[in-house]
């Protein structure tokens, strides 16, 4: 298999709202006490919807939304609009802007989208975390703290290399995120222990090659 080059991704936007209005409460239906919200866009949505899961880890906010645009970075109003859009809530100006930085953090650092060398049409996310955070417990209905992969790709190649990695082990499909995505993508998260994510994660990878390798051989 060919060397993954990692691809850099970076937030392009943020901004707080110290004290949003009453309509905007309502409209996101705030929790009590939360009056604060943090607003953001990257380069991509994939590494977002982990970081804002991370940050719920890591200071007292809700995630209220962490969505995709339509087209992804191709279809924008602007230079800083980005492949997604994420809001949070949080009580204080201060833990809005602690999460803020751990989200950029998490997109600009840890990421992991990658392409195979030498194929830049190649590309895809595949990556584990070792404890689930509240926004997808809450989303997937899994105990916090739960092992998981996040894992996509293109439509064809993401569809076969799934199908490898739940094949890979003992783990369990908890979203399928039927191709094609408002991104002209597919994939899921699958969860398990932490070495039977990192397999399926590996499998993936494996599927994804034999597939962008092959286009056409049936």
């Amino acid at each position: 298999m060919k060397k993954l080059v990692p691809l850099k991704e970076y937030i392009l936007s943020q901004k707080v709202i110290a004290n949003v209005s009453e309509e905007y409460a309502k409209l996101y239906k705030l929790p009590e006490g939360h009056r604060s919200i943090g607003i953001f866009t990257a380069t991509n949505d994939d590494p977002c919807f982990m970081a804002m899961d991370d940050a719920t880890k890591k200071v007292e906010i809700k995630a209220l939304q962490v969505k995709a645009h339509f087209g992804g970075g191709h279809s924008t109003r602007s230079k800083i609009s980005g492949c997604v859009y994420g809001t949070f809530s949080a009580p204080s100006v201060e833990k809005v802007k602690a999460a803020l930085s751990y989200i950029k953090e998490f997109v600009e650092t840890r990421s992991e989208g990658y392409i195979f060398e030498g194929d830049p049409s190649s590309k895809f996310y595949a990556q584990c975390i070792p404890k689930m955070g509240t926004y997808y417990s809450e989303l997937l209905n899994v105990p916090a703290g739960t092992p998981y992969a996040y894992m996509i790709g293109s439509p064809v190649e993401a569809v076969y290399a799934l199908d490898k990695a739940l094949k890979s082990g003992n783990v369990k499909l908890v979203k399928y995120i039927y191709p094609p995505a408002r991104v002209n993508s597919g994939g899921g998260i699958i969860i398990g222990s932490e070495a039977a994510c990192r397999a399926a994660r590996e499998a993936f990878i494996e599927g994804l090659y034999v597939a962008s390798q092959n286009k056409v051989r049936i």
